[in-house]
């Protein structure tokens, strides 16, 4: 995960653990120097809403914030319908502590674009 970082085309970490529930757990990460090498590259953490996955849960997104770290939310929609489950996206960014101003996907293409990591010049 912490060489995966370092490359310059990942803008956003997606399911970072892994996890399904009552399927799998997550893969065990040293989260705390996860979020730290990712504030420092630049890379944001996916806040996955599939109900099975739900992954980041509530008290990494409250690490992510308090370390920096920039967050979205996503619907990971395999269907149409999937695209309602959102909603549990949004609300284990809330049980975090996330606010609309911490979740990068909340803004529009042109705020977004020279937040991503790639249009910032990272290397």
């Amino acid at each position: 995960v912490l060489r995966a970082l370092e490359c310059r085309w990942v803008d956003v970490l997606g399911h970072p653990t892994g996890r399904r529930l009552l399927q799998r757990e997550g893969i065990r990460l040293r989260m705390d120097d996860v979020v730290t090498a990712a504030t420092k590259a630049g890379v944001a953490f996916e806040i996955n809403s599939q109900v099975e996955r739900l992954d980041l849960n509530d008290s990494h997104v409250k690490l992510a914030l308090d370390k920096g770290a920039r967050l979205v939310v996503s619907s990971d929609a395999h269907f149409v319908s999937a695209l309602d489950w959102v909603q549990w996206g949004i609300r284990m960014a809330r049980r975090g502590w996330a606010t609309r101003e911490d979740i990068l996907n909340t803004r529009s293409l042109a705020d977004l674009q020279p937040m991503l990591r790639r249009h910032r010049g990272a290397a």
